[in-house]
């Protein structure tokens, strides 16, 4: 029972159904924990932290990742360990902890190495890629994501694929090749859609989004990132929700559309805050600039009947 209840929940997570999951899978553990199955208590709280994770609840995903590693290094469960590793150096990783993310990435990657777990290994190597394409090392970050694709390839991973794909678009766009970029998040979109990867669709066209905006076709980038947003409301994903609106907000403010960005952006930054996201700093600035083009008098009643609080002096300068 505890078994196909766990199961059951495995689909409803991948369909984005967060709420039967989480149902499924306590369900599961509460089994689990009367059987005394310490390895059937480590796997559901993994997958419990993930759905955490998922909805950007990280201390709550945190809590459950320390004990399952705690668990799984007493039972010598290395596969766990190096796992859990890798989800709890995404969580830093979410929290700008750049260091203490590659960090966990690494130990993870040694652990699979030893085990042979090819899988494990490309998945660490992705999010190596990620970080040193967060720091700007984009030579880095694409050796790491073509290193994470060729396994993938050869593994039959199509969901590994398309993220390597998704990553590598992020190159592309990062390095202005608006053209290839797009190409790449097309291909991952495509095969997300395969999948019914609700989540990993949201992703593609959030970034599908960010090509229009910044070729200045503001109103195919504002479709594809409400189709995201959509979807990240749906799944109860904080982070990409508020991402959606963030970049909903900044291309609104360029249409001259005040008020309406206002009400996204604040809302984005205050997540963002509430999450201990680095993202804070870049709403910040997006709050300025649309103080900066809407006025300070329209701005500061604004944020006055929004918060109930004055205009922050870091807004002002």
């Amino acid at each position: 029972m505890a078994s196909s209840l766990h199961q059951i929940g495995g689909i409803h997570q991948h369909r984005g159904d967060y709420g039967a999951a989480l149902k499924h899978y306590q369900q599961s553990l509460k089994i689990n924990e009367e059987l005394g199955d310490h390895a059937g208590v480590v796997y559901t709280l993994g997958q419990i932290g993930n759905i955490y994770f998922d909805q950007g609840q990280y201390d709550r995903a945190l809590k459950n990742y320390e004990q399952v590693k705690s668990v799984s290094e007493e039972l010598g469960d290395k596969s766990s360990v190096s796992i859990t590793l890798h989800r709890i150096g995404m969580i830093y990783q979410e929290r700008g902890d750049y260091e203490a993310a590659l960090k966990h990435y690494e130990q993870a990657c040694k652990i699979s190495e030893e085990l042979g777990d090819r899988a494990g290994v490309a998945r660490s190597l992705h999010d190596i890629g990620i970080i040193h394409n967060d720091r700007g090392d984009y030579e880095a970050a694409l050796k790491h994501y073509e290193q994470a694709r060729k396994i993938s390839e050869e593994l039959g991973d199509r969901a590994g694929v398309a993220a390597s794909l998704h990553n590598i678009g992020t190159i592309h766009q990062a390095r202005g090749d608006y053209g290839a970029a797009l190409q790449h998040y097309e291909q991952a979109l495509k095969i997300l859609e395969e999948l019914g990867n609700r989540a990993g669709v949201a992703r593609s066209l959030h970034q599908i989004g960010n090509i229009h905006g910044e070729r200045g076709n503001y109103g195919a980038a504002l479709q594809h990132y409400e189709q995201s947003l959509k979807i990240a409301e749906e799944l109860g994903d904080r982070a990409a929700i508020a991402a959606s609106r963030s970049q909903i907000g900044q291309v609104l403010t360029q249409l001259g559309r005040y008020p309406e960005a206002f009400e996204h952006l604040l809302f984005a930054g205050l997540t963002f805050v509430d999450l201990q996201s680095p993202n804070a700093k870049i709403a910040a600035g997006d709050l300025k600039a649309l103080r900066a083009k809407w006025g300070a008098k329209e701005f500061d009643a604004a944020w006055q009947q929004a918060t109930g609080a004055a205009v922050p002096e870091e807004l002002k300068t």
